[in-house]
Parts: structure tokens; sequence; C-alpha cells
């Protein structure tokens, strides 16, 4: 199973921090692979409905990973 954890915070790191060791505890568990999003890393357009591939490289990014 994957646990894909998701920080939302655009400024500060307690978010980050604190969705970090939720998924340090989960990957504890042999059969869970965790990754980290933090959306601060990525510049995300908004989404309004274009077709995918009209949106950059980051905002596709950040969709693959959540689907």
């Amino acid at each position: 199973m994957k646990l894909l954890a998701i920080s939302g915070a655009l400024i500060g790191e307690k978010t980050s921090i604190s969705v970090n060791k939720v998924l340090t505890k989960a990957g504890q568990h042999p059969h869970i692979e965790t990754e980290l999003l933090d959306l601060k890393d990525y510049k995300v357009e908004f989404v309004d409905g274009r077709p995918f591939d009209a949106y950059n490289e980051d905002t596709r990014t950040v969709i693959n990973k959540i689907m």
C-alpha cells in the first residue's frame, strides 16, 4: 500500500514536520510505502477544467502523484 501525505502550508515548516512524523511512523510497517508531497515545493496552477496537458509540469506532477 502507498500512503501519500500532502502538506498544503505554503509558509513555514510546522505542517510539513508534523506530516513527516506521521509518515515516519507509518513507514515502519513493512507493507506501507510512504511519500510526502509538500505543495510549497511546486508551482501549482489553479485547476479550472483545462485539458490535462495544458497545465504546467509542476501541476501535472502533483495531479499524477495524487492519482
